[in-house]
């Protein structure tokens, strides 16, 4: 999505709403495939400011993405707000502000913008929901779906082993 800027760029305090849709394409993100199901909304706004262009903007969309426990892919809504500085000068991207972007001539290209703060917003740990059981350690089974017979008693890590003996056995008295 491109908005020209050309009628607000040489008036400070000037603005511009807009409003459209960005596309996205399939991707793979921290090792998780990422399904765009249908173009993201965008609307808001262009401020002129003194040195920058100012963005504020909301995004809608959803996002497919597969449970960190069970693997299942399940739907994430994506609502939310943005603000961001945009400036034509590229010598300045060595200021280290993440909030600053650069455009060229009159024109401010949003799809990168809306992408990266898209990423942003998905959660750390992607579950599709907080009771998920996940899949079975032994045997792979999805333990929302099915409950396997495996024995997860005797599951330890044997890295750990040797902690074990440190506890008292069930005959000895702490």
């Amino acid at each position: 999505m491109i908005v020209n800027v050309s009628d607000i760029i040489n008036e400070r305090g000037a603005e511009k709403e807009f409003s459209g849709e960005v596309k996205f394409k399939n991707t793979v993100y921290q090792g998780d495939k990422l399904s765009f199901l249908s173009p993201f909304d965008v609307e808001g706004k262009f401020t002129n400011g003194r040195n920058y262009l100012y963005l504020s903007a909301s995004i809608h969309g959803e996002i497919v993405i597969p449970c960190s426990r069970c693997l299942e892919p399940y739907t994430h809504k994506i609502d939310q707000s943005i603000f961001v500085k945009l400036s034509s000068r590229v010598d300045i991207m060595e200021n280290d502000d993440p909030d600053l972007f650069t455009y060229t001539g009159n024109r401010v290209e949003l799809d990168r913008i809306v992408y990266e703060y898209t990423l942003l917003k998905l959660p750390i740990k992607r579950v599709c929901s907080l009771d998920c059981k996940g899949l079975c350690p032994k045997c792979g089974t999805n333990l929302n779906r099915h409950k396997c017979n495996c024995d997860r008693d005797d599951d330890i890590d044997i890295r750990l082993l040797e902690l074990k003996k440190l506890l008292p056995s069930d005959s000895e008295e702490v």
